[in-house]
């Protein structure tokens, strides 16, 4: 009972004080929830924790407090106008409020004990006593030992290795002897403050942390600076784990540049600029091994990097290092759109990362970078994989044993080293010494080799690469490279110091704008220091396979040193010409013009530079064409089967060979220039030409000349247009034959001529010279343009026997010849015997002529030969349509003959001569006429009529004529007959009328009268075979014997016909002109006029059928006009 007594006695009491702390907390919360409830009984035990809490340095606060938080749904200790002072018992930190923890179990037993502070709005001072000495808020840190400030890596991880672990051991021993399980502060002003208490740091907004944790101490404090130089944002935290054995430390600076940062730890800001930065830097600390792990994230803007002797621009870094103590190794990943030479993402790992100044080995990957090292480099270039490894003394940035190998697009590079940066680099000092080794694994595209290819090494080729080999494939690349500090001394990279060797294919190489490109070239190349060589082993060029070609580049400087180009090809003859005659080199040729199989080789020299004038390029080209033809080559002839030689050079081209000109074998020599403001061209010949050939040299060659002609020619061409020429010919085995004159060179006889030819405008002109032994010819002839004869000063013509005489011609506006001729003689028999021939030759173009001259002797035919002759014609489509001629005949006597063909019946003759007896000698070679004067008077018909003639002689005397002796003999008339045989008969007149047709000669009623002798006869002659007959009247004493005619009747009965007598003989003759039968009738003379027609035998005087003209028999010609040559 006692027990349940006690037990309920005990349980009513905690339940009345249970019911006593509920009413008395109800009573608090309806208390504080009107405000706060002042503690001020309480202040001075609180102000006593708190100085105990600081090791005895004191604290005063304002006022005390207990109220609601609101915030926190909790009843907390608030103190006001909380200060804190140091031993000396200066004010160091000041907060406006303080949220204060108390320990329950010591305010239980009526003590006061603080367990956590948290302080709100306010500053404290953070103070340097000595270099290794501060205090917070008058606290004292824990001693940082003593040491310079690092200016290595190594110098920096030896100083965390003194420092970190000594803040491990004071925040154990912090930990052992602070009272306080938290402090913090927020919304503070932390001042930091040398010993001199100058300002060095203050940080706005800040906020701090010190509490005991489950697993150690955690230390931290925030904020943002305040001042230039100073981050945007600090932060630092200490934590120790492991029962004190490890600790972990972080730094973080936001947005501080890194220039700043460098001053702030005692490094040069040359070369700094920039970089506004956010850096973490964290520690992994143990007691027994120090610091163990350095991690380092690293966000950093725009600025400058002091990387090298300029620095690098940075546009963006990202950076992640970390180091590991245990293995001595760094690694870092770094990305960049920009930092200097790099953009992109980078892994580098270095080993013995903090083994002094020595050689580390490293390596640097990469899978997506981008090298930008313009302007040593024309262009930034993309890398997709990039590994570099050696040994690297960072000191010097030196690079010992390395290893490069790249990937940019499929194609790779390979290279091996040692190099450094230059020390104490000097001007004219490459930024880089060292010695390197370079291959290519595979083939290199040509943008490979461009992008890799500095810009400042062999600029004359690298700018002859880039523009004139538009596109190629490089293999077997393998080089050596040293650059040494003298490397440039001279300006340029020595030629000695870069030696690399490739293979080319499939490249495309374009030497000029103007030419084509060489396509499918492959061969070697070799680039040196300062030149560049490209062996050529094939191609094609312009349709042309190339067979050997060099592209050297003896060297790039000075500049301006020229480039040599070597070709050596074949093909077809018209490619290579199309090709030049489209580039720059000025050949003005039409392509389609050559053809052949052609082998060329080629050499040019251009300095290396762009736009070079013509005038600056050397070149020549030596080519031989086999099979070759040349389309109007010259006259408008083509050659054909020639073997040529071409050799060209920037002053011209030169084509020597042999071919066929047409018909007629020629060896020639053809020059044209380049420079000569379009000139002609110059071409020399010798040939052996036909009468073809000729005409084109206004020679009338066709139209007189038979056989072939050697010629020697010296001409000028404009294209193929013939501008001037001077030939020589040899005529030895040729026929000239001009039969119209009666004149015929036989073939074997010398003779020689020369043509000198010319052409200005539409006229061309031709002076010739013909010589041989009995014949010149020396004149001048203008040639239109349609190549027909426009005028002609013929200065002599001579043709022994037949012609010497000079003179002019021109055509006039109806396309006439006028012809005015002076001379010694001319011979016209040759074209006056087929006068009044009966038909003519049709649809023969014909020139008209209108013809003048002057001669001292002038032969109508043989014999018949007019002195100081004045002779005018005229032909037309017809032929000859007037002629006349007049003069005097040997003895003085005139002479005069004239022809008519423009009468509408048919052409008229007339003939006069003071000299009967010459007339009829030279017409039909009748020598028994002398004297007395002549009138022959004639007609042509245009129909199958006979042509008539009347001739009437006068006082004309008959000696020895053959037939008139023979008939006077046989008639016993022995007077009469010696008479004809001495002085000849008188006889007053004779008249003849005479037909012509069909070759005979008709006689119809011809009769003579003179005082001795009357005479008739009636008959004819074939003009062909020379047959006769002839009958007639032969009357003695013809005065007398024919008186009685004249009485009518009685006159007609006993005399007979006019010109017959009382007493006459008939006669008649037949045969031929050479055998002739003469019979005459004696009793005829004793029968009376009309009895003694019984008497006669009349001749056959019909006129025969015309006979129809084979196909290939010639047409008899009148006086035949020039033939109407065409000089083409």
């Amino acid at each position: 009972m006692v027990r349940q007594t006690a037990s309920t006695v005990i349980l009513e009491i905690l339940g009345g004080l249970i019911l006593l702390v509920m009413v008395a907390a109800g009573l608090l919360a309806f208390r504080l929830a009107s405000g706060p409830l002042e503690l001020g009984v309480f202040k001075d035990d609180v102000e006593l924790a708190l100085t105990d809490a600081r090791d005895g340095r004191p604290v005063r606060i304002g006022e005390l407090f207990l109220e609601w938080s609101q915030a926190d749904r909790r009843v907390r200790v608030s103190a006001s106008d909380v200060q804190l002072f140091d031993d000396a018992g200066v004010l160091s930190a000041e907060a406006k409020r303080a949220d204060l923890i108390l320990a329950g179990s010591s305010l239980v037993l009526g003590k006061v004990e603080i367990l956590a502070m948290d302080l709100d709005e306010g500053w404290i001072n953070v103070d340097s006593v000595t270099e290794t000495k501060w205090k917070v808020a008058g606290d004292p840190l824990p001693e940082i030992p003593a040491g310079k400030l690092p200016t290595t890596p190594a110098e920096w991880l030896q100083r965390a290795n003194e420092v970190l672990p000594q803040l491990l051991v004071a925040l154990e021993h912090a930990e052992s002897i602070v009272d306080l399980e938290r402090v913090s502060f927020d919304r503070f002003e932390v001042r930091v403050r040398g010993s001199d208490n100058s300002n060095l740091l203050t940080l706005k907004s800040a906020k701090g942390r010190l509490a005991r944790e489950t697993r150690g101490i955690v230390m931290s404090v925030a904020g943002s600076g305040i001042g230039e130089g100073l981050p945007a944002g600090l932060a630092a935290t200490l934590a120790t784990s492991n029962s004190g054995q490890q600790l972990k430390a972080e730094f973080a600076v936001a947005q501080w540049p890194l220039a700043d940062l460098a001053v702030r730890l005692g490094m040069s800001r040359e070369r700094f600029d920039g970089l506004p930065a956010s850096v973490v830097v964290s520690f992994d600390v143990s007691k027994a091994a120090g610091v163990e792990q350095i991690l380092i994230d690293v966000e950093s803007g725009q600025g400058r990097l002091p990387i090298g002797r300029d620095g690098i621009d940075v546009e963006n870094l990202g950076l992640r290092a970390a180091y590991m103590a245990a293995t001595d190794a760094l690694s870092i990943e770094v990305s960049s759109t920009g930092a200097g030479p790099l953009a992109g993402q980078v892994a580098i790992d270095l080993q013995d990362a903090m083994q002094g100044q020595g050689a580390h080995r490293f390596s640097l990957v990469s899978n997506d970078l981008k090298l930008d090292f313009t302007p040593f480099f024309e262009q930034a270039i993309p890398i997709s994989q990039f590994r570099f490894a050696g040994e690297v003394d960072l000191s010097r940035y030196a690079f010992r044993d390395t290893e490069l190998t790249l990937q940019t697009g499929t194609d790779q590079l390979r290279a091996s080293g040692s190099f450094e940066l230059t020390p104490d680099r000097q001007p004219g000092e490459p930024p880089l010494i060292g010695s390197f080794n370079v291959a290519a694994e595979g083939d290199l595209s040509k943008d490979t080799v461009m992008a890799f290819w500095p810009v400042g090494l062999g600029s004359g080729a690298r700018r002859f690469a880039a523009k004139r080999i538009p596109g190629g494939i490089a293999s077997s690349v393998s080089g050596h490279m040293d650059l040494q500090r003298d490397s440039f001394s001279q300006g340029f990279l020595k030629d000695e110091h870069l030696q690399l060797d490739f293979k080319v294919r499939d490249a495309v190489v374009k030497f000029m704008d103007s030419l084509p490109a060489v396509q499918n070239a492959s061969g070697n190349g070799h680039l040196s220091g300062n030149g560049f060589k490209v062996v050529l082993e094939s191609g094609e060029f312009g349709g042309w396979s190339l067979d050997d070609g060099v592209v050297d580049f003896a060297a790039f400087n000075p500049p301006g040193v020229p480039i040599r180009v070597f070709a050596k090809g074949h093909g077809p003859a018209t490619n290579i010409m199309k090709t030049l005659a489209e580039s720059s080199l000025k050949i003005e040729f039409e392509p389609e013009r050559l053809t052949g199989d052609a082998e060329l080789t080629f050499e040019m020299f251009r300095p290396a530079r762009d736009n070079v004038p013509y005038k600056d390029i050397r070149f020549s080209s030596l080519g031989t064409v086999t099979n070759g033809g040349l389309k109007s080559a010259a006259l408008g002839f083509d050659l054909t089967d020639g073997n040529f030689k071409i050799d060209t050079d920037q002053a011209g081209i030169t084509v020597t060979g042999f071919g066929d000109l047409g018909s007629s074998p020629v060896q020639f020599t053809w020059r044209d220039a380049f420079n000569d403001g379009d000139q002609p061209s110059n071409l020399s010949a010798t040939a052996v030409v036909t009468p073809d050939v000729l005409n084109r040299f206004g020679i009338l060659g066709r139209a007189y000349l038979s056989g072939e002609v050697p010629l020697e020619l010296q001409a000028r061409l404009q294209g193929d247009r013939l501008i001037s020429a001077d030939t020589a010919l040899d005529l030895r085995e040729s026929r000239v034959d001009i039969s119209e004159i009666g004149w015929v060179k036989p073939m074997g006889v010398p003779a020689k001529a020369s043509v000198q030819y010319s052409k200005a405008g539409g006229l061309a002109k031709s002076t010739v010279l013909f010589a041989s032994e009995n014949a010149r010819l020396d004149g001048d002839y203008i040639l239109g343009e349609d190549s027909k004869l426009v005028s002609a000063v013929l200065r002599r013509a001579y043709l022994k026997n037949k012609a010497d005489f000079g003179g002019n011609m021109a055509r006039a506006p109806d396309g006439s010849l006028l012809l005015q001729l002076d001379g010694t003689y001319l011979d016209l028999s040759g074209l006056m015997s087929g006068l009044g021939a009966v038909g003519d030759a049709e649809n023969v173009n014909k020139t008209p002529m209108n013809v003048s001259a002057n001669l001292d002797a002038l032969t109508l035919r043989p014999g018949l030969d007019m002195r100081n002759a004045k002779l005018s014609a005229k032909t037309g489509a017809d032929g000859l349509s007037i002629f006349t001629a007049t003069g005097s005949a040997d003895d003085g006597s005139p002479l005069s003959a004239t022809y008519d063909g423009n009468q509408p019946g048919g052409a008229t003759v007339n003939v006069e001569s003071g000299n009967a007896g010459f007339v009829a000698q030279a017409l039909i070679g009748a020598d028994f006429l002398e004297g007395g004067n002549l009138e022959l008077t004639g007609k042509f018909t245009k129909d199958d009529s006979p042509a008539t003639f009347d001739i009437a002689l006068t006082d004309v005397r008959m000696r020895n004529a053959p037939f008139l002796t023979q008939i006077l003999s046989l008639a016993s008339l022995r007077g009469l007959a010696d008479t004809l045989g001495g002085e000849g008969v008188l006889f007053s007149r004779i008249d003849v009328p005479l037909k012509l047709a069909n070759g005979r000669y008709v006689v119809t009623g011809a009769k003579a009268q003179g005082p001795a002798l009357g005479l008739t006869t009636t008959g004819y002659m074939e003009g062909k075979s020379g047959a006769i007959e002839f009958n007639g009247v032969l009357v003695p004493s013809f005065g007398m014997n024919s008186a009685l005619g004249g009485i009518p009747i009685i006159g007609d009965l006993v005399v007979g016909r006019d010109g017959e007598g009382i007493f006459s003989l008939t006669y008649s003759i037949s045969g031929t002109l050479e055998k002739a039968n003469v019979s005459v009738n004696p009793l005829s003379a004793l029968a009376p006029g009309v009895i003694r027609r019984i008497f006669e035998n009349p001749s056959d005087t019909r006129i025969p059928e015309a006979k129809l003209r084979t196909p290939d028999e010639p047409i008899p010609s009148e006086l035949p006009p020039i033939p109407e040559e065409s000089f083409e």
